[in-house]
């Protein structure tokens, strides 16, 4: 019986050669738009989910984007989930990609090392679409996202113009605008000049314009894109002049009315300032957010028609109140009232496209 004892204690008793369990780790690759435009932006997030204490820092591998123009994003903050295998540490790594080319593009290769050890995130495909032929400019040059135009120089005579182009693209990958200066009028190229704010990017073209002595000048710039979000091409002008009205009789006719919508886009712009954030998600989730998980926001969200760079803002938002609150480190956010009125404004400009909200 002795015996019989000793064996089974020998046999429940680990070798000494054998390896403690490894702890959990799974990689993953997201998209913002798993069906994008040629040329359109999308963000591509490797997560790494793990458990336990690892003996060395894990390492990231994207995957071969041989296909794309990427640019490196600012990781977002690590977070814990709660789930019923315990707590979990979640860390992301984010790019930012253009696809160069249509058709199905697989992503694969991508995981995280750890000292020798590779897991492998299981791979992605998108499909990317081409733009359309229809209602295609002429001078149609590539450039596609949302974007905004502005053309500044104030005075008369010789001096320095700024082109300013703002949106939510890669701005250093936008086409010049088409310069169109007056007759007998010149423009040299100064400069080219990237500057960025915590959420906003502008690019600024200088120039200097002559116009002739005391002479204002006409000129004006040109840009034609695609808006993937609308799905159609846009001719965005910017000009020194811009076309003057006629005023006559009929002016009072068409100027009333339109006082009467000033007022109420007015109020309309008010409201969407004062709203509160907090308010704002409650309407659109359908009740608080308190409760419901991340991925059950974004989702939501994201079908109302809340865009991509609006939620990372939001994710962003919540990561550093978050720390504030509960870090090991008591401090003070940056303004963080500021930051939620912006937020409440983007989400309800972009759901409202028609001054309502749900």
């Amino acid at each position: 019986m002795t015996l019989l004892f000793s064996l089974l204690v020998l046999l429940l008793l680990p070798s000494p050669g054998s390896a403690a369990p490894l702890p959990l780790l799974e990689a993953r690759l997201l998209v913002s738009n798993s069906a994008p435009y040629l040329g359109e932006e999308v963000i591509l997030t490797l997560e790494v989910r793990r458990q336990g204490a690892l003996r060395e820092r894990p390492s990231l591998a994207w995957p071969l984007l041989d296909d794309f123009l990427q640019e490196e994003l600012p990781p977002l903050l690590p977070r814990r989930e709660t789930t019923a295998e315990g707590e979990i540490l979640v860390e992301s790594g984010r790019t930012l990609l253009r696809p160069l080319k249509t058709g199905t593009l697989r992503l694969s290769g991508g995981g995280v090392s750890l000292g020798e050890d590779f897991i492998a995130a299981p791979p992605l495909r998108l499909r990317v679409r081409p733009l359309p032929e229809e209602g295609r400019p002429s001078d149609f040059s590539g450039a596609v996202g949302r974007y905004t135009l502005t053309l500044r120089g104030e005075g008369t005579g010789t001096r320095e113009v700024r082109l300013e182009i703002g949106g939510t693209g890669v701005l250093s990958n936008v086409p010049a605008p088409r310069a169109a200066p007056g007759r007998g009028e010149r423009l040299v190229f100064l400069g080219d000049d990237l500057s960025f704010t915590e959420e906003t990017a502008l690019r600024t073209l200088r120039y200097l314009y002559l116009p002739g002595e005391g002479e204002k000048g006409s000129l004006a710039f040109t840009l034609a894109t695609f808006d993937p979000q609308e799905e159609s091409y846009r001719l965005l002008s910017a000009s020194l002049n811009p076309p003057p009205g006629r005023w006559g009789a009929w002016a009072l006719r068409i100027l009333l009315p339109l006082a009467g919508v000033s007022a109420l886009a007015l109020w309309g712009r008010q409201q969407r300032r004062n709203a509160d954030l907090d308010y704002l998600l409650a309407r659109l989730l359908g009740r608080a957010p308190r409760g419901l998980s991340r991925r059950e926001i974004a989702a939501t969200l994201m079908q109302s028609g809340v865009r991509t760079e609006t939620w990372t803002a939001l994710e962003r938002l919540w990561e550093e109140e978050d720390l504030c609150r509960f870090g090991p480190v008591p401090r003070r956010g940056q303004n963080l009232r500021a930051r939620r009125r912006r937020l409440a404004l983007r989400l309800w400009n972009d759901v409202d496209k028609s001054r309502r909200i749900p």
